[in-house]
């Protein structure tokens, strides 16, 4: 399998809140953009769907703005929501919900660190056996 690195560039405020909320749902964010690109590799023959599906995401991001935002726990279930719905239309099963108590979140980022070098380290293995070292 070929590997390719991507850097972005983020609001801080937005990675960071974001990054909590991928935790409460169980994602890493390299987990979440690789399920967006799937999913955008899915719709590949399908754009007109895929460009419906990121404007809704751009509305209710817009939604947000003007409304305010939810609280964390309303927030939380929302994304939930969501993370369903996006399962449902790629075809993948359903996840099970787990919660994360506030004083846990420290245990469960690490753990999902530890699982993205996990993998990381993996892929490093394959590429090293690919090229022969």
């Amino acid at each position: 399998m070929s590997v390719t690195q991507m850097n972005i560039r983020i609001d801080s405020t937005v990675k960071s809140e974001g990054d909590l909320a991928l935790a409460q749902a169980g994602y890493t964010p390299t987990q979440a953009v690789r399920l967006l690109w799937e999913f955008a590799r899915r719709k590949l023959g399908d754009i007109q769907g895929l460009r419906e599906v990121l404007a809704s995401l751009e509305e209710t991001d817009s939604q947000q703005v003007s409304v305010g935002y939810e609280p964390e726990v309303d927030a939380a279930d929302s994304a939930w929501q969501r993370r369903i719905d996006l399962y449902q239309q790629l075809g993948i099963p359903l996840p099970t919900k787990t919660s994360v108590a506030e004083s846990e979140l420290g245990d469960a980022l690490q753990a999902q660190v530890d699982a993205d070098r996990l993998t990381m380290e993996e892929i490093y293995a394959e590429r090293q056996d690919e090229r022969g070292v």
